[in-house]
C-alpha cells in the first residue's frame, strides 16, 4: 500500500504486455530499468528502518521486495488494460487519471 501511495500516479502495469509504464513529464514511457523493483526496495528499506525491534532483515530481502512489486501489479491503481491506452484516437498518450476507489 505504501508503494501505491507513493507511486500510484506515476506507474502503470499492463499485464498483457508484462510491462511497467512510467509517466515522464507529458507521456508514458515503457520502463526498462526495473525501476518498480528499485522503488519497492527503497520502501522496504524505509519500513525496515522504522521497525528495528522486529525482523528488519526479512523486510529488505529480495523475495519481499519482489512480493511488493507483484502485489502492486495487481493493484487497481497500477493495473491497466490494453484498451485504456488507446481509448481516444485524437489523444496520444493522455495524462494519468486517478484510479477509482
Amino acid at each position: 500500500m505504501r508503494f501505491t501511495a507513493r507511486h500510484g500516479e506515476e506507474l502503470r502495469f499492463l499485464a498483457i504486455a508484462g510491462k511497467w509504464y512510467r509517466w515522464e513529464d507529458q507521456l508514458w514511457r515503457t520502463e526498462e530499468t526495473l525501476a518498480a523493483f528499485d522503488l519497492a526496495r527503497a520502501i522496504c528499506r524505509t519500513a525496515a528502518a522504522e521497525h528495528k525491534a522486529s525482523k528488519p532483515a526479512e523486510i529488505v530481502k529480495a523475495k519481499t521486495v519482489a512480493a511488493v512489486v507483484a502485489l502492486a501489479r495487481a493493484d487497481r491503481q497500477h493495473a491497466t488494460e490494453q484498451h485504456q491506452w488507446d481509448f481516444d484516437p485524437w489523444v496520444f498518450n493522455p495524462a494519468p487519471k486517478k484510479a477509482k476507489p
